[in-house]
């Protein structure tokens, strides 16, 4: 999960938390080191060091960076499905 379920638990429904905008591939380590904290916290370290190329390769926004706060999690699921959307159709239209 990108926001964590700990960090979403309580404020949004099962539904919404485990919505598949809200999941990644990532490996197991990295998943640990995230554990329960907040893409608020985790994000920009992770920019950081590895730059922005990974999340747009999985359509996971990074802009703006209020988009990583618990209280935005909605306009954030609701931008990574625009994004996803956008590659499909890219994908689908360059045969």
């Amino acid at each position: 999960h990108i926001f964590p379920k700990a960090v979403l638990k309580g404020k949004y429904s099962r539904i919404e938390i485990d919505d598949i905008s809200n999941l990644a591939f990532i490996a197991g380590k990295t998943n640990r080191q995230i554990s329960d904290k907040s893409p608020q916290l985790y994000f920009p370290k992770l920019i950081e060091k590895s730059g922005t190329e990974p999340f747009i390769a999985q359509c996971i926004p990074t802009e703006p960076k209020e988009i990583f706060e618990t209280d935005m999690y909605r306009s954030f699921l609701k931008r990574r499905r625009e994004l996803v959307s956008e590659r499909l159709n890219e994908f689908l239209c360059a045969g």
